[in-house]
């Protein structure tokens, strides 16, 4: 059951718990905006890949932002100033039996929905990425 705390201006307040999708799939793994007004969230497939969903927190439908399944793209990670997206993406392969290949890193111009590889050389590997405080770089394991 929610707990119900007061916020202003429709903004829910801090400390509120709210269901935002009731969707039939495995939440993987989420990114709250910045701002709060949106969350990206990365949910299981039946192909046991990952697509991107988006979600305004005041409470609309969620929408997908890109389908990545049967490849999946998971750890969202907003820009300081929301314009971009970074997220890793794993792509299975047939050599492989199936087994979800090393993560690479992504990023998403989010108005445009473009996306490319942070790094050009397809052998260098990297998830988790995070963003500086200031927007200025990027970091990855």
């Amino acid at each position: 059951m929610p707990v119900e705390i007061e916020g202003g201006d429709g903004v829910p307040a801090f400390g509120e718990i709210r269901q935002l999708t009731g969707q039939n799939g495995m939440v993987w793994d989420y990114a709250v905006r910045p701002d709060g007004e949106m969350v990206v969230f990365s949910e299981l497939t039946e192909e046991m890949g990952t697509n991107l969903w988006q979600v305004p927190t005041g409470g609309s439908e969620p929408s997908i932002l890109m389908a990545c399944s049967p490849a999946a793209c998971s750890g969202p990670s907003w820009s300081t100033d929301v314009a971009f997206l970074g997220f890793g993406q794993r792509y299975g392969s047939e050599q492989s039996g199936g087994i979800t290949n090393p993560p690479r890193p992504w990023m998403m111009h989010v108005e445009s929905g473009e996306t490319a590889a942070l790094l050009v050389d397809d052998q260098e590997l990297g998830f988790d990425l995070r963003w500086s405080s200031d927007g200025q770089w990027v970091a990855y394991v």
